[in-house]
């Protein structure tokens, strides 16, 4: 029927029932086609007209039916649709119902409705289009819907968030909903790049973003069910394309004796970090911002050398590019390792012209007895201080600074600061004198009244002091707060008192003694004080130390003193010991911070000669016939470990101890700070006397000697969390005197 197929008759009789009751009215073509085992065919048509014919004249309504919604759909909101329906006497209403509720009605078709789905509860709905006719007849349609207000959930699996691309993106995410997902749909935000997914899951799908400039874009991924909910997930996409390089010069193949310019041509849609140059594996450097870089060839002679170009974006992205260049001999270079020879005519600096592995640049191994890189060393000195490096074998800890090397008695794998170790400045055993700071290599004094002179210059024109009395405090309570908690503190009077008791010794009786034989004489000159202005009052009260040489030599009259010229920095007029910024109110002094002040401490009949740093002395001031009086006066300061060590490496490689054998310093304090500092290598086989036996004692008992000094610590002086110094207290009486200059040199003890 007009060109359809309503059926097939295989075998004679040749006939067909036609049912016309669903057919639309009007004419229509029917056609019989007869088809033989061959596949011949022929045909013929008539045409009739389609008439209905109902008892009583009065046909009920055809075609009842929804246009634009059909059985099983989702929906969600509000639907549109349509109802139509025809009658041979006319329609007098059309009637749409959900759930036989009457919602939209109409006396003509078609019957347009816009449905608010919201109004009803969310679930399977019946929907029913009713046709009534002018005579009353009904007649009805109905499909079942399903009102799904609940949005799907999706998630984007793939690209991860800040994702770097520049073509194609794969795009991935799973979704779910209660009904069921429609499509998924990935794209770009404003833009039209995007990809509808239709027959997931697996809801995958490739966004081209080829025609994007570089920069951040949003890519959306939406999830929609039957019904047309939807949800959307996102992700941040950064487009930036890889850089491009290219070689402009040299061009390939080109020959190559000496230094070029090696130019290439870099660019990025971004921003582009860095261009490097390889010489194949090795990195040559970076080229300027304007592609030029510097190339000395570095290898064999008459060989092919391919050079890289190594761009980098900001984004770490990389593009490389390579150009091949042929080296060259040249007359004074015959092994090509681009270091001249060290012959007259050349001038150059490699030790052996023919060998391409002997030049200044090239990598000496220590030990074969062979100068590998010319610098006549077994070894590479890149830094020229003389060492070999220890990666190459050597004892340099850092060859690229020329003040950082070892000294022959630094312990293993240990390199110092040159220009700032005071017991090696500048040079191996070049020891500051005490006072002075190691800077830049050299010893200097950096006190603001620090003046560069001889001992004779200094000006002996005010009152003296005698110290008669000199004692290490041994009671722990009686020192001075150093630490700010409130206490006293006074570390070294416990330790002195712990070595009195095992040594059965008596440090104060000792320095008595001293004092009075006249073997110890410490004195005081008072530069800011005359000898007829009150003292109540003074302030900017200065007070210089001095180790004194008795005039008459005796020890008794204590009225005539010279100082030492030990007593004075080396190469300045200025004393060790200065304290500063002193005060007087009624009859009591406080005056200091001194940078030093020297005491001895007997310890066996050996006499260490330490400094007390940031010492402050209090007491009791008056004058009396030949100067300035001193009663019941106090210093408190720090005795870093330090100092206290470098006292006992004095002692121990001095003469009065060579039986030692020491070639090096007993402690070093950059291995240990206890018993494992004991370094040094000693043998006690020569050492007889009680003297030397002082010192084998001494190098025997190191170890415990040194967990001594360790648990007496009680300050951190360089706030590295670190003990590294003790506090100490001592107490002075001293009686006027008259110090009168600097002592010769032969009359110094």
């Amino acid at each position: 029927m007009d060109g359809g197929s309503l059926g097939v008759v295989e075998s004679p009789p040749y006939a067909w029932s036609w049912d016309a009751t669903m057919i639309p009215l009007g004419e229509h073509t029917l056609t019989a086609r007869a088809t033989d085992r061959a596949g011949n065919e022929a045909s013929a048509s008539v045409t009739v007209v389609v008439e209905r014919y109902c008892e009583g004249g009065d046909c009920p309504p055809e075609g009842v039916g929804f246009v634009g919604l059909e059985e099983g759909d989702a929906v969600t909101g509000r639907v549109m649709f349509s109802i139509e329906a025809e009658d041979d006497e006319g329609l007098a209403q059309l009637a749409f119902l959900v759930d036989d509720v009457e919602v939209a009605t109409g006396d003509s078709s078609p019957l347009e409705v816009r449905w608010n789905s919201d109004q009803v509860e969310e679930g399977a709905r019946a929907l029913r289009a009713v046709a009534t006719d002018t005579s009353g007849q009904r007649v009805e349609a109905m499909v079942s819907v399903l009102v799904d207000r609940t949005r799907p959930e999706i998630d984007m699996t793939a690209p991860m968030d800040r994702a770097l691309v520049n073509a194609d993106v794969v795009c991935e995410a799973t979704a779910t909903d209660d009904d069921a997902i429609a499509s998924v749909q990935f794209g770009v935000l404003a833009t039209s790049n995007a990809v509808v997914v239709r027959n997931g899951p697996p809801w995958q799908a490739t966004v081209d973003v080829a025609s994007l400039e570089a920069g951040e874009y949003t890519l959306l991924a939406t999830a929609t069910d039957r019904a047309g909910n939807t949800r959307q997930d996102a992700r941040t996409l950064v487009v930036d394309r890889p850089p491009t390089v290219a070689f402009t010069a040299p061009e390939e193949g080109a020959p190559i004796r000496e230094e070029v310019f090696i130019v290439v041509a870099a660019a990025d849609d971004v921003a582009l970090e860095r261009v490097e140059l390889y010489e194949g594996d090795r990195l040559v450097g970076e080229f300027d911002e304007e592609g030029r870089r510097r190339w000395t060839p570095s290898g064999p002679a008459n060989s092919e050398v391919v050079l890289r170009a190594v761009a980098y974006d900001s984004a770490g992205q990389q593009a490389e590019a390579e150009r091949a260049v042929l080296v060259e001999v040249a007359p004074c270079d015959r092994d090509g390792d681009r270091a001249l020879s060290d012959s007259e005519e050349c001038g150059g600096d490699d030790c052996d012209d023919s060998a391409f592995d002997y030049g200044p640049e090239a990598e000496d191994q220590v030990g074969d007895g062979l100068d590998q890189n010319c610098d006549g060393l077994d070894g590479v000195d890149a830094d020229g201080d003389l060492f070999a490096s220890a990666g190459s074998g050597g004892s340099d800890c850092d060859d690229e600074d020329p003040t950082v090397y070892p000294c022959a008695f630094d312990p293993p794998g240990l390199c110092t600061d040159r220009a700032t170790d005071r017991n090696n400045c500048g040079a191996c055993n070049a020891a500051c004198d005490l006072g002075l700071t190691c800077i830049a290599s050299r010893c200097e004094c950096i006190a603001e009244d620090c003046t560069v002179g001889a001992p004779e210059d200094y000006a002996f024109t005010g009152p003296d002091t005698f110290f008669y009395r000199v004692n290490i405090e041994l009671n722990e309570a009686a020192g001075f707060d150093l630490d700010g908690d409130g206490a006293p503190d006074n570390a070294l009077g416990v330790l002195m008192d712990t070595i009195d008791d095992l040594f059965m010794g008596n440090v104060n009786a000792e320095l008595n003694n001293q004092v009075q034989i006249g073997e110890l004489a410490l004195g005081a000159t008072w530069p800011t004080l005359d000898f007829e202005s009150p003292l109540d009052g003074a302030t900017g009260v200065q007070m210089d130390v001095f180790a004194l040489v008795d005039v008459d030599d005796n020890p008794g009259t204590r009225d005539r003193y010279l100082t030492t010229r030990d007593s004075f920095i080396e190469g300045h007029q200025t004393p060790r010991s200065r304290f500063r910024d002193g005060t007087i109110e009624g009859a009591q002094i406080e005056i200091g911070p001194a940078d030093n002040f020297f005491v001895t401490l007997p310890i066996q009949g050996v006499s260490l000669r330490v400094a007390v740093e940031d010492a402050i002395m209090r007491g009791t001031i008056s004058r009396d016939s030949l100067g300035v009086r001193l009663f019941n006066a106090r210093i408190g300061g720090v005795l870093t470990l330090a100092n206290f060590v470098d006292s006992v490496n004095e002692y121990l490689q001095s003469d009065a101890c060579s039986c030692l054998g020491l070639e090096g310093p007993m402690i070093d304090l950059r291995v240990d700070t206890g018993s494992q500092a004991c370094i040094g290598d000693y043998s006690t086989d020569s050492c007889a006397g009680a003297q030397q036996g002082l010192c084998t004692a001494i190098a025997v008992q190191c170890s415990l000697f040194m967990s001594l000094i360790e648990a007496s610590l009680d300050l951190d002086v360089d706030g590295d969390g670190e003990l590294d110094a003790m506090s100490a207290m001592l107490r002075l009486d001293g009686q006027g005197t008259d110090i009168e200059g600097v002592a010769p040199e032969e009359e110094e003890p």
